[in-house]
């Protein structure tokens, strides 16, 4: 059962590589452009005009028209696409377009590592994993720095307005403006620490809290409670217990990409430090 789980690269198939000490499935796939499908994408009027309007800085009308032209596409070309934005510098748009199981593969442009001295400096600062603080970034906001949320959240790291001031007045600095990059990684690892901390430096129920706030993960936390990684499977609020399994993923897949040696998901949960050593990475038999 392991064995078989344990041959998909998201959070489930990484704890079943664990559990059996198994290689991760982590397989790129090759991530050069395909001439003729390439000019095929970049001769559509749909990606013609969003490009043209991203030039200009109008954003709002260049993603509409990029995501009006995705549909249309083939699967061959829909990765041409996103090989073209991620070259482009839209990397959330390359997230977005290269969806689906067919694509899965293409890891560097569905995880692009960006802001790198930012994140790097501020995750040593407050002693959080770098990889973690990728994953999350990339959950978050998918590394566009103008990510708004239907409820206000903004930035690479969607902190609530109310939050970020709550921080960046405990650490003596302005809160504004949540769009730049390294500003808004400082506030959100600064908030991410201090909920490790208030967790017992869990990372798992960090992350919880991050999505769904402090005081729906301690109601959580009531009563007789399994493993940490089965925990998550019981978090009541489907959004939350999505969102942990993805960010604990990514965070294994960012390490990865990092240097191509990722230490183990186990790492990142309590009561599974046996198996928190580097892991090797294999394509999985076909």
């Amino acid at each position: 059962m392991f064995a078989a789980a344990a041959g998909e690269a998201n959070f489930h198939g990484f704890l079943a590589a664990d559990r059996i000490s198994a290689a991760y499935a982590i397989c790129p796939a090759d991530n050069l452009l395909n001439t003729d499908r390439a000019l095929a994408v970049l001769n559509l009027g749909g990606v013609q005009r969003a490009l043209e309007w991203w030039v200009i800085g109008d954003i709002d009308r260049a993603r509409s028209e990029w995501f009006w032209q995705l549909p249309q596409l083939s699967l061959e070309l829909r990765r041409e696409a996103g090989l073209i934005a991620n070259r482009e510098g839209l990397h959330e748009w390359a997230i977005f377009t290269m969806t689906g199981d067919e694509l899965i593969r293409q890891y560097e442009a569905r995880f692009p590592l960006l802001h790198t001295a930012a994140v790097e400096q501020e995750a040593k600062r407050t002693g959080l994993p770098a990889n973690w603080v990728y994953g999350l970034i990339r959950a978050e906001s998918a590394w566009n720095a103008n990510a708004r949320s239907p409820v206000g959240a903004r930035g690479l790291m969607q902190l609530m307005p109310a939050t970020a001031a709550a921080v960046a007045k405990s650490l003596g600095i302005r809160v504004d403006p949540l769009t730049d990059p390294a500003h808004n990684i400082r506030l959100g690892t600064t908030y991410l620490s201090r909920r490790v901390a208030d967790l017992d430096g869990n990372p798992v129920l960090a992350t919880g809290a991050y999505n769904a706030g402090i005081g729906a993960v301690k109601r959580w936390l009531e009563g007789p409670l399994p493993p940490w990684d089965l925990w998550v499977e019981t978090v009541p609020y489907k959004e939350t217990r999505e969102y942990i399994a993805r960010v604990l993923a990514f965070a294994v897949l960012y390490d990865w990409r990092i240097d191509g040696s990722p230490t183990r998901l186990s790492a990142l949960i309590p009561g599974m430090a046996e198996k928190a050593e580097p892991a090797p990475v294999a394509c999985p038999a076909t």
